[in-house]
């Protein structure tokens, strides 16, 4: 140990006084620059295979041109993303870079035998005009013109694009050589790096922190991140350190610092004066800027060596009374209904700031605020609290100034003139709940070949890149998204970190997936499997049409972030729209089997992610306590590529120091956590059913009040109306389309008690539908913080789908879809060594399917019923080196896979059957 110290204390003393940190920070993103390149290399490669394809009839392309399009394409499926420079330089060194460079070349010639060939067809062509003889030549050179220019126009957009990626990887290849020709980067370790880079920039520290740091007693390494910011808080009382996630948690940007300020002689004890930006990408801030080049305001940030992204040292909070006006206001271009829709934040007071500076107290201020609004028949609301807001009920601004009680914005506004302050609200809301969006990345988890039917993960030394790009929140009443953009995004880099998880085949998603959605998979008792109940005594509804109606939302809402455009609309144009989006995918979906159209991917595509993120929540939650990890020092990823899908669970600790590998490996074995994380969960929503039911039933109560009872009947039949066509909301996204299509103020506009039942709104609604939880909430799959996906969360969560996924493949719940189809899917893609098929009857395509699999070394037995049929397949099968046993009795169908995975079915290997048949899964072990 003391030696090890003691390297390592040189190591980061080398690094410091060769003074290229700045060198090693660059290094750390070379791997997602390739990684970058590569995925876009990777997109573009179809669409330059396409456009080659479909050529004018006259131009004739250099040999070899599309097959090396088409061998890149495959080689760039089996690349393993790395993150040191051994591995940059050995992708480099190999045949990729080979096929790039003859791809692009091939590219040059063709661009350059275009360009000849119009320049000779347009000589051509003046001679001809002026010979009359030669007008049907004329109009046939004019007509290949016409082909010729804008193919050259798009061959050379292409080119150049292959060029900018070309140089890119070739940039990332002499970076990396440059560090190896230096031997001064290329042998530090990342712990050395990471307390380097640490210490550099702190600028001093003391000796004690050294010594911890070094010995491990303190490890920053150990940190969630990989450094912490200092936030100058207005109150010294409150931790004055913290790492990006709880920034962006409990004092993001754009919301009310939510501490009161002991430290200001004029402003002490105003609850919310302090506050802090980002320069936004789609709007700007009124009378405060950043200092200099600075993005944050106020405070210090570094762009990046790259300038992807900044990351922040420290915050320096506006005080917005000290501010000049005594407020400051942000202006934004929110996207609506194909248009840009203006909205005004407004932050601070200069009411109150005034009256402080004339030496009034808060208590005084709060008397004369209350006396204020009682005359006007308002609520009080404590005037020194800043986190209160006024607001547009229309969702154009809001405004945190106590005395804006009547609307301020009205010059600004586009609705100003005809509106005139009637749309302003009528009491003051705490400030909406803010939340980051956020991207993350990773290199390091090697590629499979073969994906079983879970198989576990755990990797060391993974290298994760996250971003946080915006925060999102709703405006009160209409729920107007309001989705401020960062002009570059914050990020930073785990360079190496530690990650357990688990992959799945995508073919197996995709097929769960559809046999929910088929109709046709899901008739007689499995069709009454996939219905619920929604409430005791409620409406059956099917899984299915809560997909699609999640979807719906999410599709036409901006991946579930805009509600407004599609809430506001009337019952009977929302049911309309909703039926006809709901036929055609349901239509598109019974044939996605075979030949699925771009409707139906786009809805497999959704759901695949949907299911992905709901199981990375759970994942996420219970590695945190099992291995009795804070989950703060978690964080959750998921991937979806062509062959596999995986969860994962990254420490948030830049080079693994809290170290869950070895939690897990005391835990048990990878396999063992796996397969116990699949069972708890299934019996947590069991037992959340019954927590949903308990609450329920707790909750009922006689409703005497006849003007309510009449509004809850009104309530419960409109839900019921949707429900019979399909269209099932949680009570959220139904509340919205009550108030923001004015269904709910017609139900009560002729009652005497007309306001009342305005503010019983919410208790109402929850008597009338009487269940939070549908498709998940917070008690089950949604988290209240660590969400990528923002205000989207419900809309890309599902406890359904995920439940049904974990019955088929955890409880052996039985699943339908054409036989041949799923047969060899699943056979195909989950055998990796060994095939014990007991099959009475198979067909030649089943033969072919067989042969195919031992030819991909796969040892196969199969039992037959000794029929002639299948006795004429006994030599083929038998030469291929497949062992046949032939009965005489055959009844069971079922097939092992490598000795770990029973399928159960009620198909034959007679492929060209599409017949519908059932399937189960059993693990002999996972």
């Amino acid at each position: 140990m003391k030696e090890e110290i003691v390297n390592l204390i040189d190591e980061v003393a080398s690094i410091i006084e060769s003074e290229k940190i700045e060198d090693l920070r660059k290094l750390n993103e070379l791997p997602y620059e390739m990684y970058r390149i590569i995925k876009e290399l990777q997109s573009e490669l179809p669409e330059l295979k396409n456009l080659l394809e479909n050529k004018p009839r006259d131009v004739e392309l250099p040999s070899s041109l599309i097959s090396s399009v088409d061998e890149l394409a495959n080689a760039l499926e089996s690349v393993e993303f790395v993150n040191d420079i051994d591995g940059i330089l050995n992708l480099m060194d190999s045949q990729i870079m080979q096929i790039l460079g003859n791809i692009v070349d091939g590219i040059n010639t063709l661009v350059n035998n275009l360009q000849t060939k119009i320049t000779t067809l347009g000589a051509t062509l003046r001679r001809y005009k002026l010979n009359a003889r030669f007008h049907d030549k004329t109009k046939l050179i004019t007509a290949t013109l016409k082909e010729l220019n804008p193919y050259l126009k798009i061959v050379r957009e292409e080119r150049e694009k292959l060029l900018k990626m070309h140089d890119g990887l070739f940039n990332i290849y002499n970076q990396a050589l440059l560090a190896v020709d230096t031997q001064e980067l290329e042998h530090y370790s990342d712990r050395a790096i990471t307390i380097a880079d640490r210490l550099y920039d702190t600028g001093g520290v003391w000796v004690t922190d050294i010594l911890n740091i070094f010995s491990g007693l303190e490890s920053i390494t150990a940190q969630p991140v990989s450094e912490l910011i200092n936030i100058d808080l207005p109150n010294k009382e409150e931790e004055h350190e913290t790492n990006i996630q709880s920034l962006f948690f409990r004092y993001p940007p754009f919301r009310p610092i939510l501490v009161p300020d002991t430290q200001d002689k004029v402003f002490r004890d105003i609850f919310g004066s302090y506050i802090w930006f980002i320069k936004p990408k789609n709007g700007y801030i009124k009378w405060v800027k950043p200092r200099g080049d600075n993005y944050i305001i106020k405070g210090t940030s570094e762009v990046s060596p790259s300038g992807k992204y900044i990351s922040i040292k420290n915050i320096e909070p506006i005080n917005t009374l000290r501010t000049k006006k005594g407020f400051v206001e942000v202006v934004l271009e929110i996207p609506s209904k194909n248009r840009q829709r203006k909205i005004v934040l407004r932050y601070g007071s200069d009411k109150l700031k005034l009256s402080l500076e004339n030496g009034k107290t808060p208590q005084q201020i709060k008397s004369q605020y209350r006396q204020t609004l009682q005359k006007r028949n308002r609520s009080s609301y404590d005037p020194t609290n800043l986190s209160y807001i006024w607001y547009c009920t229309r969702g154009f601004g809001f405004s945190t100034n106590p005395w804006d009680i009547q609307c301020p914005f009205k010059k600004e506004c586009p609705l100003g003139k005809s509106c005139n302050g009637k749309s302003w609200s009528w009491n003051r809301r705490i400030h909406p709940k803010v939340f980051p969006k956020i991207e993350r990345e990773f290199i390091g988890i090697p590629n499979s070949t073969k994906v079983g039917l879970i198989s576990p993960i755990v990797q060391r030394r993974v290298n994760v890149q996250e971003l946080y790009t915006a925060v999102q929140f709703t405006m009160p009443y209409s729920h107007f998204p309001v989705n401020i953009e960062f002009e570059k995004p914050v990020g930073r880099i785990l360079p190496e970190t530690n990650v357990i998880g688990f992959e799945i085949p995508v073919d197996l998603l995709n097929m769960i997936i559809l046999s929910i959605m088929d109709e046709n998979a899901n008739k007689d008792q499995l069709g009454l499997d996939m219905e619920f109940e929604l409430w005791k005594g409620g409406p059956k509804a099917r899984i299915s049409d809560v997909l699609i109606s999640k979807y719906y939302f999410y599709t036409k809402g901006d991946r579930g972030f805009n509600l407004y455009d599609i809430a506001e609309q009337s019952q009977d144009k929302l049911l309309k729209d909703y039926q006809e989006f709901r036929e055609n995918l349901r239509r598109d979906l019974i044939h996605a089997w075979k030949s699925p159209t771009n409707t139906a991917l786009e809805f497999i595509k959704w759901a695949q992610e949907t299911l992905l993120h709901t199981l990375a929540h759970l994942f996420m939650a219970y590695v945190s306590k099992e291995l009795q990890v804070e989950l703060s020092e978690l964080l959750y990823m998921y991937k979806v590529d062509k062959k596999r899908a995986l969860i994962l669970v990254a420490e948030n600790s830049p080079i693994g120091a809290i170290d869950i590998v070895s939690a897990l490996e005391n835990w048990g074995t990878p396999d063992k956590f796996i397969e116990k994380f699949l069972e708890d969960t299934v019996s947590l929503f069991s037992e959340h059913e019954k927590d949903i039911k308990d609450y329920l039933e707790s909750n009922k109560g006689p409703i005497n009040d006849s003007e309510k009872k009449k509004v809850i009947e009104k309530l419960k039949n409109l839900y019921e109306e949707y429900v019979d066509n399909g269209l099932i909301l949680d009570l959220h996204t139904f509340s919205v389309h009550l108030l923001l299509s004015g269904i709910f103020e017609s139900f009560i506009q002729t009652s005497p008690n007309r306001d009342l039942l305005w503010h019983s709104f919410d208790d109402l609604l929850t008597i009338a539908i009487p269940n939070y939880c549908i498709d998940g909430c917070t008690s089950c799959v949604m988290l209240t913080k660590g969400c990528q996906h923002g205000i989207g969360q419900p809309f890309i969560t599902s406890k359904l789908l995920v439940k049904v996924f974990l019955d088929i493949v955890a409880k052996k719940r039985e699943f339908q879809g054409p036989g041949n189809v799923v047969l060899k899917t699943l056979i195909g893609q989950l055998t990796k060594r060994k095939l014990v098929a007991l099959s009475p009857f198979i067909d030649e395509e089943g033969v072919k399917f067989l042969k195919n699999l031992k030819s991909a070394g796969v040892d196969i037995t199969i039992e037959l019923l000794n029929t002639k049929e299948n006795r004429n397949f006994l030599e083929d099968l038998e030469r291929t080196g497949i062992k046949v046993i032939l009965r005489n009795k055959v009844h069971r169908k079922a097939y092992i896979v490598d000795d770990t995975l029973v399928i159960n079915t009620s198909t034959n290997l007679n492929l060209r059957s599409e017949s519908y048949n059932s399937f189960s899964l059993r693990r002999l072990t996972i």
